[in-house]
């Protein structure tokens, strides 16, 4: 991934680090994994400084910090994975690494530190340490950091040049492969909604398809039509059952919503129309009966019972009507109307 290099600080060049850090931009893709990338660079890094452990402190949400990602020599304690919390640091050092804060200890043991810092040091088996921050969309990401365990070290200006430009790529890094694995997230859970709803709306129409298969095998004939205030009437939907009750195709109903009307008895017409708006407009139910004409001429009863609500959004009623022949052309010749009773249905 990286080219070859002597591993000796001390043979450290501009021109070494230029490449390095070249290598580093060429590795930012969408492709890449992250992990893959961070731990390749602490690698490369830790051979280039010849220090004993480069980690990648990763701050949290809360205070706390984990090394998310280590090189350590075979000798020294492995830390990568541990939570670290640093009461010192969170304190003292945020917003100085922030805006771009580099620091060195050349020695814990003389360098002037808080007790709580050196023993933290301590603990970790350090001796010297080298910190640079990693900036990430202008926050404070993490750090990177050389550790020199087996004794102190001076740490020169290409160590520390080393460390700022490589900290600087991964910056970028991490701030590109977050936003596209976010992008990709996102895209993953747009492409599941759209799986779901495609599959509810499948359910849905198979639903559909069952239920108008009821309705047109009922002897029932179904309408539902718009009905307005101005007593204008349109139909979106027949039942097939409105040919056996009717006389008349679904359709040709659908296609001349005025049809329904002209074809009722003339003297069963006005009680029945002014009953029926009267109950459509007050949300009840009502149940009519009246005779109807047949498109062959022969004349039924039909009992005909409707159901409505409001639909402020379309400013007219939802009307469902359910027709059903009840009696034959013997039966008294007056229509019989009955009383309208309240809708509990109305929303």
């Amino acid at each position: 991934m990286f080219p070859d290099q002597q591993p000796f600080a001390s043979l450290l060049s501009e021109q070494q680090i230029l490449e390095v850090v070249a290598a580093i931009a060429r590795q930012i893709e969408p492709s890449v994994n992250l992990d893959n990338l961070l731990n390749a660079v602490v690698e490369q890094v830790r051979t280039l400084l010849e220090a004993d452990r480069v980690i990648i402190y990763q701050l949290l949400p809360g205070g706390d910090a984990v090394v998310s990602i280590e090189s350590v020599g075979a000798e020294w304690l492995p830390i990568q994975g541990q939570l670290i919390y640093d009461p010192c640091f969170e304190a003292d050092w945020v917003e100085p690494y922030r805006q771009g804060h580099i620091s060195s200890i050349t020695n814990v043991h003389t360098s002037n530190i808080t007790p709580c810092y050196l023993d933290l040091l301590t603990r970790l088996q350090v001796q010297a340490n080298l910190v640079v921050p990693i900036i990430c969309e202008k926050k404070l990401w993490g750090l990177l950091i050389a550790h020199q365990c087996r004794s102190p070290r001076s740490w020169d200006e290409l160590d520390a040049q080393l460390m700022r430009q490589v900290a600087l790529q991964l910056g970028i890094a991490i701030s590109q492969i977050s936003l596209q694995q976010r992008f990709y997230y996102q895209q993953q859970q747009l492409n599941t909604e759209i799986t779901q709803r495609t599959q509810a709306l499948q359910t849905f129409r198979t639903r559909l398809h069952s239920l108008l298969s009821i309705l047109n095998s009922a002897a029932a004939a179904i309408v539902h039509m718009r009905v307005y205030a101005d007593r204008r009437i349109e139909v979106d939907y027949c039942s097939d059952g409105c040919e056996r009750v009717l006389g008349f195709t679904a359709q040709a109903l659908i296609d001349e919503p005025t049809l329904w009307q002209s074809q009722i008895l003339a003297e069963d017409l006005a009680p029945a129309l002014e009953k029926a708006f009267e109950s459509i407009f007050a949300e009840a139910i009502v149940i009519l009966e009246y005779r109807f004409r047949h498109k062959d001429g022969s004349l039924h009863w039909v009992s005909d019972t409707l159901m409505s609500y409001r639909d402020e959004a379309a400013e007219c009623w939802m009307v469902t009507s359910v027709k059903t022949a009840t009696r034959d052309r013997n039966s008294p010749s007056t229509g019989n109307i009955l009383q309208a009773q309240p809708n509990p249905y109305t929303l």
